[in-house]
């Protein structure tokens, strides 16, 4: 995984700045998941597990994801997403029962479990926050303890001004969100059929990943 960060997330500053609250990070993994048995109730299409071993059906080979922040505006933060993955297997079946043992979930000769690829799936994922301050209220800069300062002038000692003079924050805030799922309204094909006889062989059956948009609203006080 590969990260990068530039700047802070400050709300203060001009209203542009490119490097404010950058951060992007991109990963990928490579992986292999490899069983005999497609779950607990199922039964080997030859009645042996010794020609069952293949891809197991969670055996996805490449995952990437990609991630920008940035509070370039500002008071708004911005978050993309990226992700995308290598199709999941799945076996070809013939259709009919074979071998007559009453369960139609068999092979063609020779042919493995498993050996069939569904299609690349992607997705992304866009959140967009902006804070609006409301009022304001004076912030002291310094600690606690006893302030010699402000005693030495109440004596008619005259003691020069030091440090920054306390600062104006806002008494309220304001939130507004938004966050989209599957920003690019990107269709994920899934439910690909192997059954050589249905005429969606080797073709999927099912959508998945809707484009969903939820709306927020936060107030700090």
């Amino acid at each position: 995984m590969i990260m990068i960060s530039g700047g802070g997330g400050s709300s203060s500053g001009p209203l542009f700045s490119l490097r404010r609250g950058l951060s992007m990070y991109v990963s990928y993994t490579l992986a292999k998941s490899e069983n005999d048995v497609e779950g607990a109730f199922s039964v080997p299409p030859s009645g042996t597990l010794a020609t069952e071993w293949g891809p197991s059906n969670f055996d996805t080979r490449h995952r990437t994801r990609i991630g920008v922040s940035s509070s370039a505006i500002r008071n708004l933060s911005m978050s993309f997403n990226f992700s995308a993955s290598s199709g999941s297997p799945y076996s070809i079946r013939t259709g009919y029962d074979d071998n007559g043992d009453l369960i139609i979930n068999d092979r063609p000769a020779g042919v493995g479990r498993n050996t069939l690829r569904a299609g690349w799936q992607w997705n992304s994922f866009g959140s967009f926050n902006y804070g609006i301050g409301i009022g304001k209220k004076a912030a002291a800069t310094g600690g606690g303890g006893i302030d010699i300062a402000t005693i030495a002038r109440a004596a008619g000692v005259a003691v020069p001004q030091m440090g920054p003079a306390p600062t104006t924050v806002p008494r309220y805030r304001l939130s507004i969100g938004v966050n989209v799922q599957n920003l690019f309204n990107h269709a994920n094909f899934v439910g690909y059929s192997g059954t050589m006889t249905s005429p969606f062989f080797m073709k999927p059956t099912m959508v998945d990943g809707v484009r969903t948009i939820n709306l927020s609203a936060g107030f700090n006080f």
